[in-house]
């Protein structure tokens, strides 16, 4: 009685063996994931992420074994974009020389960047800049008087023809009301 049966022993066997194969599989197609596993194994992530739902679901769940590598096996397909990438970064970041890679912008900035030099310019051109300076403030000032005086024209060039359409209108009064008397005078 709370023994299981031999075939029952063998199916549990031979669904293992099938998870273990196509885990295998996944392994063999994808190696990337071999390299992550041994990242995350030599980081001591695996804890770390018992944390996370959708692993602490899996990772808890031991009488659905199945299920939760099948779960996972889907999850890590889901994923595989986002691991590769992981990846490729971690890979290279751990094959970066930081010390190294430090010393070479402090180099590099040393050698091509000399602030006295850049103050001493600066100070031997201090009379050109402030002649400059001033060139172009008169410049904006020239600009300012000449865009004042566009203004005015245009000022006086509507108001001419406003007074125009004015004297226009009048003659027009004036023609059709000679016209009226002239027609009035010949019915007459």
């Amino acid at each position: 009685m709370g023994q299981p049966s031999k075939s029952g022993n063998d199916s549990i066997n031979s669904q293992l063996s099938d998870i273990k194969n196509n885990l295998a599989n996944i392994y063999k197609d994808h190696n990337e994931l071999k390299t992550l596993n041994r990242i995350i194994s030599d980081l001591k992530l695996w804890n770390e992420m018992a944390h996370v739902p959708e692993f602490a679901q899996t990772m808890t769940n031991d009488e659905n074994s199945e299920v939760s590598t099948q779960i996972k096996q889907e999850l890590l397909l889901l994923k595989y974009p986002a691991i590769l990438e992981a990846y490729n970064n971690i890979s290279q970041l751990a094959n970066m020389d930081i010390p190294q890679l430090i010393n070479n912008i402090e180099s590099a900035l040393d050698q091509t960047y000399d602030l006295h030099r850049d103050r001493e310019q600066i100070l031997v051109r201090g009379q050109q800049l402030r002649e400059l300076t001033e060139e172009f403030h008169k410049m904006i000032v020239k600009n300012i008087v000449v865009f004042e005086k566009y203004t005015n024209l245009m000022n006086r060039e509507k108001e001419f023809w406003l007074l125009a359409s004015k004297k226009v209108q009048e003659i027009n009064r004036k023609v059709d009301a000679l016209e009226k008397r002239a027609s009035e005078d010949k019915k007459y």
